[in-house]
């Protein structure tokens, strides 16, 4: 079990959309009535999590228009080597938006 003072909690039940990605899974050896938890999804210590805001938050800044520029705050977390990376993006807003 995680440490008890963390916040929060990740699972998933696979839902193949198609008999061909029912039968892909189950050939890989997935499990399609079983409640899979954060453990159970990533196995390995060459992960890496991403995430970007849309709105804001306590792990990142929501996407914010500055005039011509829309700015992104991004976290890059990669588990073998311990890094954690911020990301502020700027985009031209009329790349995006008419």
């Amino acid at each position: 079990m995680r440490d008890q003072g963390a916040r929060g909690l990740i699972q998933t039940v696979l839902a193949p959309k198609t008999d061909e990605e029912r039968q892909k899974g189950l050939d890989a050896g997935l499990k399609f009535d079983h409640v899979y938890e954060a453990d159970e999804l990533v196995t390995s210590d060459n992960t890496f999590f991403v995430a970007t805001g849309v709105t804001d938050g306590m792990l990142v800044r929501g996407v914010q228009r500055k005039g011509p520029i829309i700015r992104t705050e991004s976290i890059v977390l990669r588990a073998k080597s311990g890094t954690i990376r911020r990301i502020a993006a700027d985009h031209l807003a009329s790349k995006w938006l008419d």
